[in-house]
This record gives C-alpha cells, structure tokens and sequence, in this order.
C-alpha cells in the first residue's frame, strides 16, 4: 500500500510538471508560429519554413503532453490520478507525442544541416532551396507519420507514467 501511495505520488508530479512544461512549450511554440505567419517573410524564406515545421512538431507532442493524465484510460485511475481516458484517447495521444517529438527532432537537425550548408560550403539559399528544403520537410514529416501509423497498427501505445506514448 505504501508502495502504490508513493508510485502515485510520484506519477501525480510527473503529471504536474508535464501539464506546465506543455501548456508552457505549446503556448512558446504558438507565439513563434505567428510571429512568423507576421513577419515581413512569412514562410519565403527557407529558415522560416524550417523554424515553423519545429514549432508544429513541438505544438503537438508538447499539446499532447499539456493534457497527459486526463487521456490515460480511466481504469488506471488507481495509479494514475486524473486519468479519464480509453484506448482511444491513449493511442491518439501517443501518437501525437510520437509524431511531434519525431518530426521536431528532424527538423531541428534539418536546421543544422541548412547551418552546415551555408557556413561550411558556401551554398546559396537558391540551391538549398530547390534541392536540399524538399528533403529537410520529406524526411521531417514521412518519418514521423510512418513510425506513428506503425505504433497505431501494433497497438503499441501504452500508458507510461502519467502519459500515453509507444512502447
């Protein structure tokens, strides 16, 4: 009993510090997509295009973790407090934490690479943009919904702590 009282206690402040850091991320990641949407560019530039791929990536999986417990299957309830959730809501959570942390990964090393491209070898945003931008976003954005869709096939989103993501 005292083993479960602290798991719980435990679970319950992952669960607080996923629903600031989310709601946080989320609202952070919003303001930089509009100020972008805002800007004098827009989405011309292949930075922008770039930086605003991150910041949906980040949307959803942070989004995703901003409602953790509550999407958890309510029959964890006894370990997970707050958990009001069924299969449904755990597997579209673990999805949208997959898909989001997978594609603001690659788009933040798609940024280094553009870095990379310019620094080191003195590219033009001509070139990039016409042969290496389509990949940045290919890659970015088929990885992740590939993976996601794979996780949703095997049933292979789980409740984990105080969130639901693949296992």
């Amino acid at each position: 009993s005292d083993l479960l009282a602290t798991r719980r206690n435990q679970i319950n402040t992952l669960g607080v510090i996923r629903h600031t850091t989310g709601s946080v991320s989320t609202i952070a990641s919003t303001c930089l997509v509009v100020h972008i949407l805002r800007s004098n560019h827009g989405l011309s530039t292949t930075y922008h295009r770039l930086v605003f791929g991150l910041c949906i990536g980040d949307i959803l999986s942070s989004f995703a973790h901003a409602i953790s417990s509550t999407m958890v299957p309510k029959e964890m309830n006894y370990v997970v407090p707050g958990a009001q959730g069924n299969t449904a809501t755990c597997t579209t959570q673990g999805f949208l934490v997959a898909v989001g942390i997978i594609a603001a990964a690659l788009y933040n090393c798609s940024i280094c690479l553009y870095y990379l491209v310019i620094i080191r070898y003195n590219k033009k945003d001509e070139y990039i943009r016409d042969k290496l931008e389509p990949w940045f976003h290919g890659i970015s954005i088929i990885i992740p919904l590939v993976v996601g869709f794979i996780f949703i096939a095997m049933k292979g989103y789980n409740a984990n702590d105080s969130v639901c993501y693949f296992e």
